[in-house]
Parts: C-alpha cells; sequence; structure tokens
C-alpha cells in the first residue's frame, strides 16, 4: 500500500484491486481519503461498489476502462452527489 489517504500523500490506485478499496474502509481507504490513480485499469470482469465517497480522487490522466454501471433506476451513477466529490484529472 502506497499512500497514507492525506492531500499531501494520497492512496495511490494502480490495480482494480485497489480500486475496489476505494472508501471500502479496509487498510484506512476511507470514503473521505484522499486518491490519485497512476495508471489505466481494465474493469472488466471485476465487480467493484461504493456507497458513499466523500473524499478525492484524482485520475491524473489515466482511464478506467471496461466499467458497467448498475444499480436502482434513478439513482446517480458514477458521479458525485451534492459537489462534494467526483473526479478530476490534472
Amino acid at each position: 500500500m502506497v499512500g497514507s489517504g492525506t492531500a499531501q500523500d494520497p492512496f495511490q490506485v494502480v490495480t482494480a484491486s485497489d480500486l475496489q478499496k476505494v472508501a471500502s474502509g479496509v487498510d484506512g481507504w476511507d470514503d473521505d481519503a484522499h486518491y490519485v490513480q497512476v495508471a489505466d485499469i481494465d474493469m472488466e470482469q471485476v465487480y467493484f461498489y461504493i456507497n458513499v465517497f466523500n473524499g478525492v480522487y484524482d485520475g491524473r490522466g489515466h482511464v478506467i476502462e471496461n466499467v458497467k454501471a448498475t444499480g436502482d433506476e434513478g439513482r446517480h451513477q458514477g458521479r458525485g452527489e451534492g459537489g462534494k466529490a467526483g473526479p478530476r484529472n490534472r
């Protein structure tokens, strides 16, 4: 695990397994932590779920491929709500 989840030292998301940990609470990867993606990630045949996210996720220009959003009809999927969370690329 690289990073501590702070703005100065965000968790580094490198693999599909890392992306599954985002906001999970596992190893301190909480919903209000800071994350930075450091590689392109392929999510084909990988399931992940994020219920609540109030942190910062910086994609740094990398891509997440083969993501399929599913859920309850009418629910927000794949975007931040209330202006508090959402992906950004520097």
